[in-house]
């Protein structure tokens, strides 16, 4: 009992004052924009600008709470719509590459999704180096107004723990998840430049085909459809933000998230 005793007693003295140095709570955070494992571009201020509260948690692939927690912050991602709905999750580590991330969530996913991940392949040492988390894990929120409203949740032990630091007011809707993860990867046969700027999409391929696109919103409404051949720039007219982006040639159809700036 003594030997269990201490063991949470140094638990909890080890957890109970991590959180983010770098800005005080109320603060605006700085921008970021880094390139997750699948390849795709997260922008902190992307998320902000289209309504979201941005959980992010710092992480160590060795440390043990870091693992415990895992499948309760994926089940947060999961249930809220994997990015598609009123919040964003996101994971950081700033001392593994993509192989690395990967192999953790391959581990300790607990069966969920896992959210967008930014390892040292794609400058999670420069989110680091602009929150300085002084332990691991750190899981703070960022509002949609751009000043951090937490500065680390815990302890978190359950699912229910980071869903009650939910801010005031904050109510976000239960959704499935839009996409498979696997959807959001890539096709092997075209690949798009992302984000989109200046309103035009290009698709590149193997094969020119003709093609239709559907571009939706984030409640799932089409708000652009057309017919284009690859290998052509296609004009849109969008507001920035995200959206997902639905490609059907003859033989095969691709979702992928997108973001237009």
């Amino acid at each position: 009992m003594k030997k269990v005793w201490f063991i949470g007693l140094f638990f909890f003295l080890s957890h109970s004052h991590a959180q983010v140095e770098a800005y005080d709570l109320g603060t605006v955070v700085n921008n970021f924009t880094a390139t997750d494992t699948e390849g795709n571009t997260f922008d902190l201020y992307e998320q902000c600008n289209a309504g979201k509260y941005v959980f992010i948690k710092f992480y160590l692939s060795t440390c043990s709470y870091c693992q415990y927690i895992t499948p309760f912050f994926n089940e947060l991602y999961e249930k809220y719509g994997c990015n598609s709905g009123d919040l964003t999750c996101i994971s950081v580590n700033g001392f593994t590459n993509n192989a690395g991330v990967v192999s953790f969530e391959d581990s300790y996913s607990g069966g969920f999704s896992h959210p967008t991940s930014i390892s040292t392949d794609g400058g999670s040492v420069n989110i680091i180096n602009r929150f300085n988390p002084n332990s691991y894990p750190t899981v703070c929120i960022i509002a949609p107004d751009r000043t951090i409203v937490n500065l680390n949740i815990w302890p978190i032990s359950g699912l229910e723990d980071l869903e009650n630091a939910f801010p005031v007011g904050f109510n976000p809707n239960q959704q499935a998840c839009a996409l498979n993860q696997e959807d959001w990867q890539n096709s092997d046969e075209w690949f798009i430049t992302n984000p989109i700027r200046n309103q035009v999409l290009h698709i590149n391929s193997k094969n020119e085909e003709m093609l239709k696109i559907q571009i939706f919103n984030l409640q799932g409404s089409i708000v652009q459809e057309y017919e284009t051949m690859t290998n052509l720039d296609s004009p849109i007219n969008l507001n920035s933000g995200i959206y997902f982006l639905q490609i059907q040639s003859e033989t095969k159809i691709n979702l992928r998230q997108i973001i237009v700036q």
